[in-house]
C-alpha cells in the first residue's frame, strides 16, 4: 500500500539472508493483478499473446529486435531484425523490460500499435497478437 492506503502491489516473494521477513521484497503491480484476475474470472485462465520477436537493450534507452520469427505477428506487421522499438501503445520503450511487461499483460487477439525505426525511417504498425504456436 502507498501512504494513502491504496493497493499498489501484491507481495510475491522476499529475499532474506535469515529466512525471515527482513530483506528485499518483490511485488506484482496491482494493475497487472487486475488484468490477470479479470481474464481468469471471465475465461477461466490467463493466456499471454504471442508477438514473435527477441528483444535486446541496445545503447542508451533503446531496444533492438535481435530476431523476428518468420510468419509471426511481428513479422506479418513488417517488423524486422535490427529494428528499434520506440513506442508500444503510446508508451515510450526504454528497456526490453518495458516491452516484456506490456507483452506479459497482453492476450491473444490484442492489437498493439508499435512505433519503430527501420533503417533510419520511423514507421508505425499494428501487431495482432495470436496464441503461441504449438
Amino acid at each position: 500500500m502507498n501512504n494513502l492506503g491504496e493497493l499498489i502491489g501484491i507481495n510475491s516473494a522476499i529475499f532474506s539472508r535469515s529466512g525471515g521477513n527482513d530483506g528485499i521484497g518483490f511485488a506484482i503491480p496491482s494493475n497487472a493483478v487486475k488484468i490477470i484476475v479479470k481474464a481468469i474470472v471471465e475465461k477461466g485462465k490467463f493466456v499471454r499473446g504471442y508477438f514473435g520477436a527477441v528483444f535486446d537493450d541496445f545503447g542508451e534507452g533503446k531496444v533492438k529486435i535481435d530476431e523476428v520469427v518468420y510468419d509471426s505477428p511481428a513479422y506479418k506487421a513488417g517488423i524486422r531484425t535490427n529494428d528499434i522499438i520506440l513506442f508500444i501503445n503510446g508508451q515510450k520503450i526504454r528497456t526490453k523490460g518495458d516491452i516484456l511487461y506490456i507483452l506479459g499483460l497482453s492476450q491473444p487477439n490484442d492489437i498493439l500499435q508499435v512505433k519503430y525505426k527501420h533503417k533510419n525511417k520511423i514507421s508505425t504498425t499494428l501487431v495482432h497478437l495470436t496464441q503461441y504456436p504449438k
